[in-house]
């Protein structure tokens, strides 16, 4: 089976357009990492099912792009790229755990990985992939050319992946 599993907005990265600045900051959801799961919620892999995760990427609304490495003075902080964190979580462990790191090279990029991971022992219960955006550097979205009636609002830049599995997903349980 294949799924495509991302972040609900709340769970997102996040920008608020400013039409008075050439960029702005994308601001990052406050630990803990995301929870990926399907358009209909399903999010709870079963005990045991390894995952391959064929790809990744971060998606920014079509119109926006990463503010210009060349417009930035040189005193400018350097421009960043996301990294992503992929976590398990489960009820066997009290905190979840990290498993890989990902440098996106782009956003609005799907990364091919097509990368097996066999799932620890430990994890006897079901378990969800959880996704964090750590940036290197701070990561900042142009402003130029957006029209005004886009100025002040929020737009989220959620995280997806593209996963293969065995055991059909299941809705997480309350």
């Amino acid at each position: 089976m294949i799924d495509i599993l991302h972040h609900i907005s709340t769970d997102s990265a996040f920008f608020v357009t400013d039409k008075t600045a050439e960029k702005v900051s994308l601001q990052l959801p406050v630990f803990p990492a995301g929870v990926l799961q399907t358009a209909e919620g399903y999010s709870e892999f079963q005990a045991r099912d390894n995952i391959v995760l064929l790809s990744m990427g971060i998606v920014i609304p079509l119109g926006f792009e990463l503010w210009d490495v060349d417009l930035a003075p040189p005193a400018e902080a350097p421009i960043g790229l996301p990294e992503i964190t992929l976590y398990y979580k489960s009820a066997s462990l009290v905190n979840p755990d990290p498993f890989q790191r990902i440098c996106m090279p782009f956003l609005n990029y799907e990364l091919s990985l097509d990368k097996m991971y066999t799932i620890p022992a430990t994890i006897l219960t079901p378990y969800e992939l959880l996704a964090r955006i750590s940036p290197v550097h701070e990561v900042r979205i142009s402003m130029l050319s957006m029209p005004e009636a886009l100025d002040e609002k929020t737009f989220y830049c959620p995280v997806f992946a593209k996963i293969e599995h065995t055991l059909p997903l299941q809705l997480r349980v309350i």
